[in-house]
């Protein structure tokens, strides 16, 4: 397999919340024990980060009659975009319901905070390359 910019732009988050949940393993901090207003936060932010991520979508949305938008189509960004936009809103709720879950189940256990760590990471980092990419793209605009 050949690697290329895009495969590197389109992995990096997986890979960035694998090692986060490494390193959660090799140095493991204290998961409190009444996690109740750390998952309350979470989820917050996780809405947060869903609810800005959908208007993005609706902004890009409302311009697909624009000179703009018919170019980043015609070079097929806007299919990577709408991609990684659905990619990030995805893990936002589903890091979401990791959270809510966590009031339900016995949210210190290792399984449990495993799966909010590596959730929780590949949200932020999925966020970031989108918002990275939308940043480049109204910088050339």
């Amino acid at each position: 397999m050949k690697i290329t910019s895009l495969l590197i732009e389109r992995s990096w988050p997986f890979a960035g919340s694998v090692l986060c949940l490494a390193a959660w393993v090799k140095w493991p901090p204290t998961f409190p024990k009444d996690a109740g207003d750390l998952l309350a936060t979470s989820a917050t932010v996780a809405s947060v980060i869903v609810g800005f991520l959908t208007a993005a979508t609706a902004l890009i949305l409302s311009i697909s009659s624009s000179r703009v938008y018919r170019h980043l189509k015609s070079q097929g960004v806007i299919d990577v975009l709408f991609e990684y936009l659905k990619t990030a809103i995805y893990a936002g709720i589903v890091f979401l319901v990791v959270c809510i879950a966590g009031f339900f189940v016995v949210s210190g256990t290792t399984l449990y905070v495993y799966i909010w760590v590596v959730t929780g990471a590949a949200m932020i980092l999925l966020f970031l390359r989108i918002t990275g990419l939308l940043l480049r793209l109204v910088a050339h605009v």
